[in-house]
């Protein structure tokens, strides 16, 4: 398991057992530092070996690499930018304080400014893996755009070029908008494999977008399929009340075909956890929750969850308890990744990641 501490600075990496629980209480090993006593220090501390402030991150099982966002400390200064660290967690040779195999979203790994190019990201970046095309999903906030970068590992490389962006018309643009095309401030991502959908959690319309994202159809400023949260993609209206929608951290478990949503919202005592069913043929533009984690007031409307106490916190339980329709008895949902309650303002991502069992 691998969870992000963005106060201390570093990725630390618990082992599991095979029911999901701790092996042991402390770290195995610490990504982004020399060594587990070694924490944060000062702003600019960053190198190949040493992240700054680690935020979303994406496991990429096939080639066993880890996908790491990391920020700058005072990312609303000018000129501040993020990047995104991979690291090779192959349990033969993960280690702490390693160096990392690649440097994305910057022109090369001695960088880390905010830009606006094929290989140049600003910041508020979020991350999804897709495994089967060897395809990396990369939420650029400040630019409204979604980049997407092929990881084969013969064609990634330090400061390589995106092959295609969603929300903008080319990789030097930048416009907010509301349209089926485009976007304002995207931040989560998750992904589909079994119908290679993505979904976009588009903060500044108070929506999420659903792309087709098969790669013989996705393309440069392609066209959403769908949207969540409103009834067309011409509208952008608020909640207004604790049933209305809200965005935030996305996780999709593909199993069951539900997208979890950890809503971004101003008062902590609203902070939650929303279910929907986003099965092919599911109406999600007039989607009710299936369930509500975290906050009482809304009703599931079929008996899903039971036990979960969140009061706010800084993230979800690594496994969600079930019932499903075949049987009375709790069923785990695996999840590649575990929602903030809340995308935050600094990181737009999920700071926990579960690989799969």
């Amino acid at each position: 398991m691998f969870v992000a501490g963005n106060g201390n600075g570093r990725v630390e990496v618990f082992d599991l057992n095979n029911d999901g629980t701790l092996a042991q209480p402390t770290a195995t090993y610490i990504l982004g530092k020399p060594s587990e006593h070694a924490r944060r220090t000062h702003a600019d501390a960053w190198s190949e070996s040493q992240t700054e402030f680690p935020g979303a991150l994406a496991v990429e099982h096939t080639n066993q690499r880890l996908f790491l966002v990391d920020n700058t400390t005072g990312q609303s200064l000018p000129g501040r930018g993020s990047q995104i660290m991979v690291f090779d967690i192959h349990p033969d040779r993960i280690a702490t304080g390693a160096d990392v195999l690649f440097i994305l979203g910057q022109p090369d790994a001695n960088t880390k400014t905010s830009g606006l190019a094929a290989n140049h990201v600003g910041r508020r970046l979020g991350v999804a893996v897709d495994e089967a095309n060897q395809r990396l999903f990369v939420s650029d906030g400040s630019n409204n755009r979604v980049l997407v970068f092929n990881i084969a590992p013969d064609r990634i490389a330090t400061g390589m070029a995106a092959s295609t962006v969603l929300g903008q018309e080319d990789f030097t643009s930048r416009e907010p908008g509301l349209s089926i095309r485009r976007m304002s401030r995207p931040g989560s991502l998750a992904f589909s494999p079994k119908d290679e959908r993505l979904f976009v959690s588009d903060n500044g319309n108070n929506r999420v977008l659903v792309f087709d994202a098969a790669p013989d159809r996705l393309r440069t400023f392609s066209a959403a399929t769908d949207v969540m949260g409103q009834p067309d993609f011409e509208t952008a209206s608020p909640r207004t009340d604790m049933r209305g929608f809200a965005t935030g951290g996305l996780a999709y478990d593909d199993k069951t075909s539900r997208l979890f949503i950890a809503e971004q919202v101003s008062r902590i005592e609203h902070m939650r956890i929303t279910v929907y069913d986003v099965s092919p043929g599911a109406p999600l533009r007039e989607a009710t929750p299936l369930a509500v984690l975290g906050k009482p007031g809304l009703e599931p409307t079929i008996p899903l969850f039971q036990g979960h106490s969140l009061s706010g916190l800084d993230s979800v339980p690594l496994q969600s308890t079930l019932n499903d329709n075949s049987s009375s008895q709790p069923k785990a949902i695996p999840a590649e990744t575990v929602p903030l309650s809340g995308t935050s303002h600094r990181n737009n991502c999920a700071p926990v990641c579960l690989p799969w069992r």
